[in-house]
């Protein structure tokens, strides 16, 4: 009677084994989503990882044109200054011809009536 017994368990083991070698083999839905999702979160991965060499490499841009911004803007300061000394050169030049050339006019005015008047006695 415990041969029965245990050649029961047995015989249903071995009757289900194949079934179960079967459904190991194959790939069921679950694994199937489970590969997908494996699949897809490594994209992710990837692309998360270019976003962040991207970003680097405009942080690496954008420091390159804020040290080009400042050099524009020291350069402008210095053109700023040579411009308004080189006006102000300009202006004391000016200054110094216009009392030379007002003194030449007055001189020249104070020459012709005395040309006129010596003139009239004819």
């Amino acid at each position: 009677m415990q041969q029965k017994q245990l050649t029961k368990p047995l015989s249903i083991f071995f009757l289900f084994l194949p079934i179960f070698i079967f459904l190991a083999g194959c790939k069921g839905p679950a694994e199937q989503a489970g590969q997908e999702i494996d699949e897809t979160v490594e994209q992710q991965r990837e692309r998360l990882q270019e976003t962040g060499e991207e970003i680097e490499r405009l942080r690496e841009e954008l420091a390159q044109v804020k040290e080009e911004h400042q050099k524009a803007k020291e350069e402008l300061a210095v053109a700023r200054q040579q411009r308004q000394q080189a006006l102000e050169e300009t202006q004391k030049g000016l200054n110094e011809e216009i009392p030379v050339q007002s003194q030449n006019v007055q001189e020249q005015t104070n020459q012709a009536p005395q040309k006129s008047q010596g003139q009239q006695p004819q």
